[in-house]
């Protein structure tokens, strides 16, 4: 009996030692959009009433996400060149949502992430999204 306390003494002891004055580090759900600094995504599919833009439209759209929570919607072709509108960006429920808040036209298009990878990013908007669509991201292909 004795031999067993002060066993749990000793054990409650080192674990109490190890971890005393370590910092956890912030699970960063952004990680994946921007990347640490900034990272370019182009869109791959917009679907809206069934119907997908992005293989019908010549135009290509961009979302530029960085670490400051901003990000930058372009979208360029022949005749516009570059259309770039700004926004304020936030991931929420670890994770798995995600508001862009555009701040000239005041609105918010607020998706549910259905998949992540480094590969694709899959957004479908929710209710409280003033633009009902769905938004399949891949990384800018580098040159």
């Amino acid at each position: 009996m004795r031999g067993s306390v002060l066993f749990i003494i000793i054990i409650s002891f080192l674990v109490s030692n190890c971890t005393t004055g370590v910092k956890l580090k912030k699970n960063d759900f952004n990680q994946l959009f921007h990347g640490g600094n900034s990272r370019m995504w182009m869109v791959s599919s917009i679907v809206f009433n069934g119907i997908d833009y992005a293989l019908k439209n010549e135009k290509k759209n961009f979302f530029s996400f960085d670490d400051t929570g901003m990000c930058y919607y372009q979208t360029y072709n022949e005749e516009t060149k570059k259309v770039i509108k700004s926004a304020k960006y936030e991931i929420s429920d670890f994770g798995k949502k995600i508001k862009i808040e555009f701040k000239k036209k005041n609105e918010i298009w607020d998706f549910n992430i259905k998949s992540k990878s480094i590969d694709k990013i899959e957004l479908i908007s929710n209710k409280k999204s003033d633009v009902q669509m769905s938004l399949t991201l891949i990384p800018f292909p580098e040159l």
